[in-house]
């Protein structure tokens, strides 16, 4: 108790001499200024590792974490991005389509529908590929909160499902990434992308064949880095656009349907307008005399992820 009486009366002297003496006051608050502006950096630093003010908050707040990724194409439930692309990857490429085939007939669809994963994470969604330190992506991000904040208002997406978004990070960590011995091992992106090989490969070529590689004259590096597991040169961000709907089971692009790999516009408006016109990358087909037939309405000249798209 002696001893707190005693620190509290040195402060009170402290504090006294402090008020009493002019000079020492425009010199602590000059001190404290600039105390602040030196500790702005370390802010800012520990705001961008939570993903606090920035383009990382949005895209966290629909991350699916590596973590536990493991280096074996047996065992793809060991992380959330495995769960999910593993998913994609045994719907995607199923029995060829057929006009014969009716939609709620297929034998692929009924088990995509009855599948868990794919009843939680949606019928249809974009899954974006990303970095902490990637600029391109912090210019895509405010085209996807754009659309998501105004989706089906201010932006007509021609259905009544909701946004569905998933991001990977490019430079994620896993805790058991010191496990394994080779450098590139060690990084838990990589054992993500190669436990996929064969599922890469085959998307690349029917990515490869859209309407928006055409009319986009978009890079074959892209889709070569794909096909090839590039690890070190995948493009960030990749975006893809997964459909498993009844208008993609008609169109032959039923699963991993579409990539871009950023989003143009000059505002957050044009950039959601961008990935709007990727959601409605095909028209709404309806099934009429056995067949499949495309909806005249549906039809979107403007839209260069469609066959029919015309530069102006």
């Amino acid at each position: 108790m002696n001893v707190i009486k005693s620190m509290g009366a040195r402060f009170n002297k402290l504090w006294r001499w402090i008020k009493e003496t002019a000079w020492v006051q425009p010199l602590l608050i000059v001190g404290a200024i600039f105390a602040i502006i030196f500790s702005i950096p370390k802010f800012s630093s520990w705001f961008e590792a939570m993903g606090i003010g920035s383009s990382n908050s949005f895209y966290n707040s629909h991350k699916l974490s590596l973590e536990g990724e493991a280096k074996d194409a047996d065992a793809k439930d060991y992380s959330e991005a495995d769960k999910l692309t593993d998913a994609i990857q045994k719907y995607s490429f199923g029995p060829s389509v057929s006009p014969s085939i009716k939609y709620s007939e297929s034998d692929v669809v009924k088990a995509m529908k009855a599948d868990e994963l794919i009843a939680k994470r949606g019928e249809k969604f974009f899954l974006v590929y990303v970095s902490t330190t990637c600029t391109a992506c912090d210019e895509a991000q405010p085209g996807f909160e754009n659309l998501e904040k105004h989706w089906n208002t201010t932006y007509a997406i021609n259905d009544d499902r909701s946004f569905k978004l998933y991001t990977i990070y490019a430079d994620d960590t896993s805790s058991n990434d010191e496990d394994f011995t080779l450098s590139d091992d060690k990084k838990a992106f990589y054992r993500y992308l190669n436990n996929f090989t064969d599922f890469w490969e085959d998307a690349a070529g029917r990515l490869a064949d859209t309407p928006y590689k055409t009319n986009g004259g978009i890079s074959e590096t892209y889709y070569n880095n794909i096909e090839t597991v590039n690890c070190a040169s995948w493009q960030v961000p990749t975006i893809f656009l997964i459909d498993f709907s009844e208008d993609a089971w008609a169109a032959g692009r039923f699963g991993i349907s579409e990539a871009c790999f950023g989003v143009s516009g000059s505002s957050s408006i044009e950039k959601a307008q961008m990935l709007q016109k990727m959601w409605n990358h095909l028209p709404t087909y309806e099934w009429q005399d056995g067949s499949y037939v495309i909806r005249e309405s549906s039809k979107d000249s403007a839209n260069v992820f469609r066959a029919e798209y015309q530069k102006n």
